[in-house]
């Protein structure tokens, strides 16, 4: 029995002078000590004279780890081992997205990060790798292999670099890592190595407008009449779907709500099933986005229509 587990063994006797404070931190030290044997053999700390002053000291693999008393070589060589600084990059990011889904970020947004995270981050060496021991050439290597035969675009790139950016800085604001290395590297070589973008789009031309809305000329459902109602006005789908009735006045639109899709996501990062929910909020959350548009006569009859029916 070593003489710490003696000194508790003692404390527990009502006569020992400790107090419950000094039983806690001594159990703690112990603690500390068992689980560091897995990593170092804390019984080769050694004990010398600096100067005027003690030092305790232990070499561990060719590396010395020095601190002025036993206990703060202890707290160090824990730190180092079994800290928060041996999280990895896929523990951080685990707890990046509770944390984020505790501060109400979009369902939308979580599941995108993660899509990002499962597609290219999670396999990967980097995402097994200890945050704190991650260097910039790791991140490059990581960026490197991702952009490899223009296998990616940019956009997807700076998703991916986004991910990874919201994980760092939050084990910057836990203490974590003092920095973020990823902000020290150069995105732009890594987004020349990109493949272009598609820009062409595939708009309906005027001709497979009017046969889409001759299709639909006789259905009254409201799928129907809401894809024809969409061909005569600059709306998003989301501000279609939660228009009401009470909107329209004198021949004009007020768009001031969009439905948004939401999930609720468990502690495993699973999403439960999707709901749908109509807020005063519009995509960009800003005000020009809270607008008002005019509407056409046949606009007008098909809003009339739908109103009818329902």
């Amino acid at each position: 029995m070593t003489q710490k587990e003696n000194v508790l063994l003692q404390s527990a006797d009502p006569s020992c002078n400790m107090t419950l404070e000094e039983v806690a931190e001594l159990y703690n030290d112990m603690r500390k000590e068992t689980l560091l044997k897995q990593y170092c053999d804390t019984c080769k700390i050694k004990e010398r004279k600096a100067g005027k002053y003690t030092q305790f000291y232990i070499l561990i693999e060719g590396k010395q780890y020095s601190a002025k008393t036993r206990k703060e070589l202890i707290d160090k060589l824990f730190e180092l081992y079994c800290g928060d600084s041996v999280i990895t990059l896929e523990e951080a990011y685990t707890e990046w997205m509770l944390w984020r889904a505790s501060v109400n970020t979009s369902s939308k947004t979580l599941k995108e990060n993660k899509n990002e995270w499962n597609g290219f981050i999670k396999d990967t060496s980097l995402a097994k790798m200890q945050v704190a021991r991650i260097e910039i050439s790791d991140f490059e290597d990581f960026l490197y292999d991702i952009t490899k035969d223009y296998a990616i675009t940019s956009k997807r790139l700076s998703n991916i670099i986004s991910v990874l950016n919201g994980i760092l800085r939050r084990c910057v604001s836990r203490k974590i890592i003092p920095h973020n290395l990823l902000s020290d590297v150069d995105k732009q070589i890594f987004h020349n190595r990109c493949k272009p973008a598609n820009s062409v789009k595939d708009n309906y031309s005027t001709e497979e407008r009017q046969k889409i809305l001759d299709y639909l000329q006789d259905k009254t459902d409201a799928y129907s009449l809401a894809i024809r109602f969409a061909f005569y006005l600059p709306l998003r789908f989301s501000e279609t779907a939660a228009i009401k009735y009470s909107d329209i006045k004198d021949g004009k639109l007020r768009i001031q709500r969009a439905q948004r899709t939401c999930q609720k996501m468990n502690d495993d990062l699973t999403f439960e099933p999707r709901y749908l929910t109509n807020d005063e909020r519009i995509k960009g959350n800003k005000k020009t986005g809270f607008r008002t548009v005019g509407l056409t006569s046949t606009a007008l009859s098909i809003v009339e229509l739908a109103h009818e029916l329902n």
